[in-house]
C-alpha cells in the first residue's frame, strides 16, 4: 500500500482530471452521448420484455393444460360391459392422469344445470319419456402431447360401437 503523500496527491489530481475531461466530453458531444444511452435503454428494455413475455407465455400453457380435457359421449344403448371395458383401458393408461365416469342420470342433471336459462330446451327434455342421454367420460391427460396417442388407442372397431362421439377439447373436434 502506497502511503506516500505526494502519489496520494497525484492520484486525486489525475482522478478529478479525468472526471473533468469526461463532463467536459459529455456536454460537446451530448447528441451522441443521449443516443448512446437511449439506445442501451432501449436494449435493455427489449430484453426486459422478451423476458416477460416468455413467461407469461409459459404460465398461460401451463394454466391451459390443467384446464383441457377430452369427453367421451357413449351412446344409450352401449352395453355396460363395453363401457367398462373403455373406461378401464382408459383409467390403465400411464398418459391419463384422472378421469371420471358420469351416469346417464347425472350427465342429464349437468345438462339442464348448463341450460337452464333457456326453458325451451328444458320443456322439451321434460316432455321425453326416457332419459335421451348416455354414459360420459371425461379424462384428462398428463400433457397435451400424450392426448393424440390415448384417443388413437380409443379409435378401435370394437370401441366405435359404443361411442357415440368424442370430443377433443384441445381442437374442439367432434368424432362421431
Amino acid at each position: 500500500m502506497v502511503t506516500d503523500p505526494m502519489y496520494i496527491k497525484h492520484m486525486q489530481y489525475t482522478f478529478a482530471r479525468v472526471i473533468s475531461f469526461a463532463t467536459k466530453n459529455f456536454t460537446r458531444n451530448i447528441g451522441l452521448s443521449m443516443t448512446t444511452v437511449t439506445i442501451l435503454v432501449l436494449a435493455l428494455l427489449s430484453i426486459n420484455t422478451l423476458v416477460i413475455v416468455n413467461s407469461l407465455t409459459h404460465a398461460s400453457v401451463a394454466a391451459l393444460e390443467k384446464q383441457v380435457d377430452v369427453s367421451i359421449d357413449f351412446s344409450v344403448d352401449a352395453s355396460d360391459e363395453l363401457v367398462k371395458k373403455i373406461v378401464d383401458t382408459v383409467a390403465s393408461l400411464n398418459e391419463v392422469k384422472e378421469s371420471r365416469l358420469y351416469s346417464a342420470l347425472e350427465v342429464k342433471e349437468l345438462f339442464k344445470e348448463r341450460h337452464k336459462e333457456n326453458n325451451n330446451i328444458l320443456s322439451a327434455l321434460e316432455t321425453l319419456d326416457h332419459n335421451p342421454f348416455g354414459q360420459s367420460l371425461s379424462f384428462s391427460a398428463r400433457s397435451s402431447s400424450d392426448y393424440q396417442h390415448i384417443l388413437s388407442l380409443l379409435d378401435r372397431d370394437d370401441f366405435n360401437s359404443a361411442i357415440e362421439k368424442m370430443v377433443d377439447l384441445i381442437t374442439k373436434e367432434h368424432r362421431a
